[in-house]
């Protein structure tokens, strides 16, 4: 939204870096796992495809915060935060 105006844009997660996957790629078998999967992606570990899935939804949250900043430093920024885990701290929570 720019001046009281709304602009659709479909983003292409190809265009910044990132590896396609598939749905099976994504898929949580229960809470559990869920779990694990989340502290592990806090800490810069776990699947590629799950990292790349919240690094592009962090580097879009970046983007819409940081007006001045284009999509791909955006996408970059998140990338290096989330391989270096820079949710650790809320990994033990």
């Amino acid at each position: 939204i720019e001046q009281g105006k709304v602009q659709i844009k479909q983003l292409e997660p190809l265009d910044y870096g990132f590896a396609r996957c598939t749905e099976e790629d994504l898929l949580i078998s229960g809470p559990e796992q869920g779990c694990s999967v989340l502290k592990d992606l806090l800490l810069g570990r776990g699947p590629k495809p799950m990292a790349d899935m919240l690094a592009f939804n962090v580097g879009l949250g970046l983007y819409l915060l940081n007006k001045g900043q284009n999509m791909s430093d955006s996408m970059q920024e998140a990338k290096q935060a989330i391989a270096n885990g820079a949710g650790k701290g809320f990994a033990h929570a």
